[in-house]
This record gives structure tokens, C-alpha cells and sequence, in this order.
């Protein structure tokens, strides 16, 4: 199934992606004493624009696709741009000290950014 609304333009504007580093060093929040490693992680963050139209290559959802059409033209602007958010999320595995000083060894989920899409 295609939408007449998604069309593909060529011009340049800054597209969501998930190009933007973002490395989180546990010294720097004050977490050190109790994590043990990593110490740090490169955990991305999702950046640019979800504009109308939405483009393929910005990988939008089907209610993007349908609040983008409603934001851009709703006179009254209640209805809110669509935003460039994270689409999938790997997991960060953490050694740290628990309350009691036991050593864990714990995976976190959704700790890292893979993709962003306009959603």
C-alpha cells in the first residue's frame, strides 16, 4: 500500500537521523562510585526535522504520515509537528555495585539509539 502524501523531494533540509553522538561518560552524572564498566557508552540521540511531506528515507510511521497531513493543515495549529524520535533501541549490558556492594552483571534494554524515525 503506498499514500499519495509521501513524496519524495530532492532538496536539502536536515532530515531525522540518528547520525548525532551522544556519549554518556558516568563520571559526568556523578555514577562512577557504583558503576564499574563501562565507563562510558556512545548512546546517540535522534536529530532534524519531520516536515510535511514526509519522505521514505524518513521512515515514518503511518500516524506520522496522517499528523503530518493534519499539522499542516490545521489553521488553528493545535495539532503538533511530528517529531524525530527513536525508532529502535539496542540494550547496554552494566557491571556495577548494587545497594549492598554485591557486583552485578545486568543488561539494560533500550539504552542505546539504532534508528530514529518521524513518529
Amino acid at each position: 500500500m503506498t499514500f499519495p502524501l509521501l513524496i519524495t523531494f530532492h532538496f536539502n533540509a536536515y532530515f531525522c537521523h540518528h547520525e548525532k553522538n551522544l556519549v554518556v561518560r558516568f563520571s559526568d552524572i556523578g555514577w562512577q562510585n557504583w558503576i564499574i564498566a563501562p565507563t562510558t557508552f556512545e548512546a546517540h540521540y535522534c536529530s532534524g526535522l519531520c516536515t510535511f511531506p514526509l519522505q521514505k528515507k524518513m521512515n515514518p510511521s503511518n500516524h506520522a504520515i496522517v499528523q503530518s497531513v493534519m499539522h499542516a493543515t490545521d489553521v488553528n495549529r493545535r495539532i503538533p509537528a511530528v517529531s524525530c524520535a527513536p525508532e529502535r533501541m539496542d540494550s547496554l549490558t552494566l557491571l556495577y555495585y548494587d545497594e549492598v556492594e554485591n557486583v552485578v552483571l545486568k543488561t539494560y534494554p533500550n539504552m542505546i539509539v539504532s534508528s530514529c524515525s518521524c513518529l
